[in-house]
């Protein structure tokens, strides 16, 4: 049996802030009562207000199926008249039905093609009730949209019925972090949190090569690893290791 821990080798202080490229996804299903629904808007509009003037954003919708809302085309800059627009749609967007948290991975990266940092943030409270209901199933479809992609998936875990075990496994499976808002008073002090962890300098396309021959390896991490994280891989051999492992 096998354990490895590898801290990347790299000077993280001069790495500049990355541009924010980020598609916001409120969760806007039938579930919850209203309370609820206007505390998982107000996590949204910190999240958007939190964003700086290099940044870009798009605004998506999900219940049955993601709606993007704003904007038409490619990505907006958060200035006032922007956000506004986008939470104009939001609020008139007709509450939904069902949720299905798988559909909203795939919609969201195609906003995100060709950006050098681009991240998705869900903000619900992360109960699927269509589509993959399991967490492992949504794991797997989350690893399967995200195969290529140098994007990065951030959850905000919204009201007290949020399912944060499984909203902090999605996001660290894909690559970022998670937050948790039970109140208004927690939004503006999560969404700077988050936004920062969003345009903190990220290796994207990591991979660590030890040879033929691991049975069963499992990574803590799959290929994005930002400042202050470690990668973890456990595994089983019936094979001497390589003097060295390769890393890229």
């Amino acid at each position: 049996y096998l354990m490895l821990r590898y801290t990347p080798e790299v000077d993280w202080s001069k790495v500049p802030p990355t541009k924010a490229e980020t598609v916001v996804v409120v969760d806007t299903s039938a579930g919850g009562d209203e309370p609820s629904r206007a505390l998982r808007t107000a996590a949204a509009e910190a999240v958007l207000r939190a964003l700086a003037d290099e940044d870009r954003f798009a605004l998506v919708a999900l219940d049955v199926r993601p709606v993007v809302l704003y904007p038409d085309k490619g990505l907006a800059g958060p200035t006032e008249a922007d956000v506004s627009r986008a939470l104009e749609k939001l609020s008139s967007y007709t509450v939904g039905g069902a949720t299905d948290l798988g559909s909203m991975f795939e919609t969201a990266l195609e906003r995100l093609h060709g950006a050098d940092a681009p991240a998705v943030v869900y903000v619900g409270d992360g109960v699927p009730t269509s589509g993959e209901t399991a967490t492992d199933a949504l794991l797997a479809r989350m690893r399967r949209s995200f195969t290529g992609s140098r994007a990065r998936l951030f959850t905000v875990g919204v009201g007290s019925a949020a399912r944060h075990d499984t909203l902090t496994r999605l996001a660290h499976a894909g690559g970022g972090q998670h937050a948790r808002i039970a109140e208004v008073e927690d939004t503006t002090g999560q969404a700077l949190r988050l936004v920062g962890a969003v345009k903190g300098p990220t290796i994207t396309e990591l991979s660590l090569d030890l040879g033929a021959g691991l049975d069963e390896p499992f990574w803590s991490v799959d290929g994005k690893v930002s400042r202050g994280e470690e990668v973890v891989l456990l595994a089983r051999t019936h094979h001497p290791l390589p003097a060295r492992a390769k890393v890229k």
